[in-house]
């Protein structure tokens, strides 16, 4: 059975995020496919937040898990799994793939463009927004991290 017009779009924008490595607007425009109607606009919008904010997460942190887990790399005493979630959390601050994608997949200047637009740069301010609550919260331990390293304990 032949493909639609849509629907070749929509493989052709899946292959173009397969091929920038950047799988998680695969799901993304897989689910304008899939929902009819305003619909489908919400799944999108929220399948792109998701995707920065949770898949970055998931995709860093898991990344460097996995190398530290079946490596000989170890991470360095003063570093925490805490700063590697929040660096991790961080990496969802991106546009410039993710709106390539959405301009692929829906056109430039068209309804659905501009939501992804809107959902790229909402998921990048909240994947912001998420890594300095958590690296605020390790800043306390390197002023200690720092205040101990520069300690004159002998008063020369």
């Amino acid at each position: 059975m032949p493909l639609s017009e849509h629907e070749q779009k929509v493989l052709q924008a899946m292959e173009q995020a397969l091929y920038a490595e950047d799988p998680r607007f695969a799901t993304h425009i897989t689910n304008h496919g899939l929902h009819p109607g305003k619909r489908r606009i919400i799944v999108g919008v929220l399948g792109v937040v998701v995707g920065l904010v949770v898949g970055k997460t998931v995709g860093v942190f898991g990344g460097t898990w996995a190398v530290s887990r079946f490596t000989r790399a170890e991470l360095d005493e003063d570093l925490s799994w805490t700063d590697v979630l929040g660096l991790s959390v961080l990496a969802g601050v991106g546009f410039t793939v993710s709106l390539l994608v959405g301009e692929l997949a829906f056109g430039t200047g068209s309804e659905r463009d501009d939501h992804v637009k809107l959902a790229v740069l909402g998921g990048s301010l909240i994947a912001a927004l998420l890594a300095t609550v958590v690296l605020r919260l390790r800043n306390r331990h390197y002023r200690l991290v720092e205040a101990r390293e520069t300690a004159d304990e002998d008063h020369d």
